[in-house]
């Protein structure tokens, strides 16, 4: 720890990775959930909690939620930021985001996105977002971070990269989706 970061106050911070259409970040700010939601049994670690003593930010790819998540948090916090980029262990890549435009897709509002996965017919170009950098420059070790974790398939590769950088101990309290079906014989795969 440098000195400036032990001189930095403690900072609650709220990390939606994979934020979807909002739905967990409704939950977070209303303390409940919405009547169509897709996250309704997702709770916050903390019953009494005020959502303005969070840092909150959104990772979302899909460009069909990113209006909507704006909208979002401009109307409960001016400390919060959707970041329209997929989560990942480099910057800068352009992958192709594959999003859930079947039936079921289609009545959850695309629930699904995925950068390894490939569903339907639809994909976009996205560009990624090196998690494990941004984590290190955003927290310290004096914050207590908050995170909801479900990226389709790419938390095996952000996850190990936070691990090798000793970024995992960062995280207070984590919600984590895993996606084994995402996955190969040998473990996590990615196909372009």
């Amino acid at each position: 720890t440098t000195p400036a970061a032990a001189a930095r106050a403690s900072r609650k911070i709220f990390f939606d990775i994979g934020s979807n259409r909002g739905d967990v970040l409704r939950i977070f700010f209303e303390k409940h959930a919405p009547a169509d939601s897709n996250a309704g049994g997702w709770r916050f670690g903390e019953e009494n909690y005020n959502p303005s003593d969070f840092l909150v930010y959104g990772f979302e790819a899909n460009p069909e939620h990113w209006r909507g998540l704006v909208e979002l948090v401009a109307r409960y916090s001016e400390t919060a930021l959707i970041v329209p980029l997929a989560v990942w262990n480099t910057s800068f890549q352009s992958m192709k985001l594959s999003i859930d435009d079947d039936t079921n897709g289609n009545s959850h509002n695309h629930w699904g996105a995925s950068l390894l996965n490939r569903w339907g017919n639809k994909a976009v170009n996205t560009m990624t977002i090196d998690f494990a950098s941004i984590l290190s420059q955003l927290t310290t070790e004096n914050d207590t971070v908050y995170m909801k974790f479900n990226i389709e398939g790419a938390e095996y590769h952000v996850l190990k990269s936070l691990k090798e950088k000793g970024l995992l101990c960062r995280i207070r309290v984590g919600w984590f989706y895993f996606h084994p079906r995402f996955t190969g014989p040998s473990g996590p795969v990615v196909s372009h």
